[in-house]
């Protein structure tokens, strides 16, 4: 009974955790975008955020966590760039990102394969890119599929926004708004 006991507790635990079991789920991806801004992480406040985490969706301060997938800062000449995480952190990561060249609402499936993950993407507001996190949940090595639009550059507060949306069912690439997909 115990051995029973300790199986249904690890299948709740790793069902519970963000994303794993929502694959077997099938949630639909939300119906309208979010937005966000980001700080410049080299000369921007540390109280505000200045990376992106597509497992929760949500900004991050990277001197409160490293569990973020990218990062933006601009360059002296007022390029500005995303860092996917292992051109940040010197660890591999499947963290990437691609520009594409379709609009936001006409990328509805995120691509196979063609991420950059270990170098700077220089970026300019109009861009669309793809967009694939790092991998999550321990031994599960599970990945969520995104897209974001550059909205805004704000190269005097050293600020980009951005709107976003992604498939919280990992391993999904479809990114229609309002459908699972299939997987």
């Amino acid at each position: 009974m115990r051995g029973v006991s300790r199986f249904l507790a690890a299948t709740w635990m790793a069902m519970a955790l963000p994303g794993c079991g929502d694959s077997v789920v099938g949630v639909p991806v939300p119906d309208e975008p979010g937005e966000a801004t980001l700080a410049d992480f080299r000369t921007g406040p540390l109280v505000e955020p200045s990376a992106f985490s597509w497992i929760v969706l949500s900004t991050v301060r990277t001197d409160q966590s490293s569990q973020w997938d990218f990062a933006f800062a601009l360059e002296v000449d007022g390029t500005a760039q995303l860092f996917p995480r292992a051109s940040v952190l010197e660890q591999p990561s499947t963290a990437g990102l691609q520009i594409v060249n379709v609009s936001f609402e006409d990328l509805t499936v995120a691509p196979p394969s063609g991420y950059i993950t270990d170098e700077p993407v220089t970026v300019q507001v109009g861009d669309v890119l793809a967009a694939v996190s790092r991998r999550q949940c321990g031994s599960f090595a599970l990945v969520r599929y995104g897209k974001l639009e550059i909205l805004d550059i704000d190269l005097i507060r050293g600020r980009l926004t951005f709107k976003q949306l992604a498939n919280p069912n990992c391993e999904n690439p479809n990114l229609v708004p309002g459908e699972a997909g299939e997987v």
